[in-house]
């Protein structure tokens, strides 16, 4: 069986030191690859622009081999989906009997984009229309935030809550997605299923392979992108560094050996569901999140719900960046409880790698 997938997010369209350039390539393209070849077949990986699976779609697919059996097709969502609604018909025209697979990122984002901000999502022309959703003040003021507590109040079993998945009109066999929240809206239209975004098993063993005890450099790493002046992120790392505390962030590493290096020499992989502006919620897709521990180093977070739940992080209050500080070092005095927690985070990483997540989900909805 084969695998075709788009992965807008994957390729040479990509800056060399933007920051999601791995992104893709360590969990779903390599993931996909293993897959296929279990199964007995080639993974065949699109890579393209928003733009480029409309306006090139059927070319592309003209080029593809098209062997007799029923292929899975793996697709990233993305807002332009949103308007079109023809590319499943086009699929299933040459293969009628494949699977057809969606998988969901910022997905809430559009109960938070206008068009000025992006285009796609249709639902809301001024930043006022989004503030006056039924939820909005509870949102702010009650979950700080965190759009799955506010979901988990506020949905309605014969709504549908998220604007991207309202949008989402496609002719599919499945939609996934890492946040609790969204799998449950989705399940109101399609067969949905929640996934952990960690790294191939591929990437994890050789985590594994290059991590080693190191001298500790930093207080902490976090391989969260840049944030913009003034918000809730930029503040949390004024205040680490105004403290004395050292934490490397914003790296556009893509160097593997070196990644490792960077979690290896740090006491702790700072987690945060902070996003680079303050208007968008909280989120926690993972994939760097579970590095840490592969390189002997715990993972801590903030109060996300979605973290909370695992039972495995130990957690710090949003926005109390003191917090963090203190959080480390309790940590660090006490040995037994530091490698006791990275050793039952490592085990839950490597037992969730993304072929493993995606391998137990296809058997369960007969995907596979």
């Amino acid at each position: 069986m084969n695998i075709y997938s788009m992965l807008p997010l994957f390729g040479e369209i990509l800056p060399e030191k933007a920051p999601c350039r791995t992104l893709m390539d360590w969990t779903f393209n390599m993931s996909l690859n293993n897959i296929a070849q279990q199964l007995g077949g080639i993974h065949y990986c699109w890579p393209s622009t928003d733009e480029a699976m409309l306006v090139r779609a059927e070319n592309i697919l003209d080029q593809l081999p098209k062997e007799e059996d029923d292929p899975i097709w793996v697709i990233q969502y993305n807002r332009i989906m949103a308007i079109d609604n023809s590319f499943p018909q086009k699929l299933r025209e040459i293969w009628p009997n494949c699977k057809i697979v969606v998988f969901g990122q910022d997905t809430d984002m559009g109960n938070f984009f206008t068009p000025e901000d992006q285009s796609g999502w249709h639902r809301f022309k001024t930043k006022e229309e989004i503030q006056s959703q039924y939820w909005y003040d509870d949102y702010i003021n009650e979950y700080n935030y965190d759009i799955i507590a506010t979901y988990e109040a506020h949905q309605k079993d014969d709504e549908i809550f998220f604007v991207g998945i309202d949008n989402l009109n496609w002719d599919i066999d499945l939609y996934i997605d890492p946040s609790t929240a969204i799998v449950h809206d989705a399940s109101k239209k399609f067969t949905s299923r929640r996934f952990i975004w960690n790294v191939s098993d591929q990437i994890a063993q050789e985590i594994t392979r290059l991590s080693r005890p190191q001298d500790k450099l930093t207080d902490a790493i976090c391989m969260c992108a840049d944030a913009h002046e003034g918000t809730f992120r930029g503040s949390m790392f004024s205040h680490l560094d105004k403290n004395g505390y050292k934490a490397l962030w914003n790296l556009h590493e893509h160097n593997l050996e070196n990644i490792v290096n960077y979690y290896c020499q740090s006491k702790v992989a700072l987690g945060t569901s902070s996003r680079n502006r303050d208007d968008l919620p909280r989120g926690s897709k993972g994939m760097r999140d579970w590095i840490g521990p592969l390189c002997g180093t715990p993972l801590i977070y903030d109060d996300y719900k979605e973290v909370v739940d695992l039972g495995i992080v130990p957690i710090y209050d949003y926005l109390d960046w003191q917090e963090i500080i203190d959080l480390t070092n309790s940590l660090t005095r006490d040995e037994q409880l530091y490698n006791d927690i990275v050793e039952e985070q490592k085990k839950f990483s490597l037992e969730h790698t993304l072929d493993k997540e995606l391998t137990r989900i296809f058997k369960e909805v007969n995907i596979i």
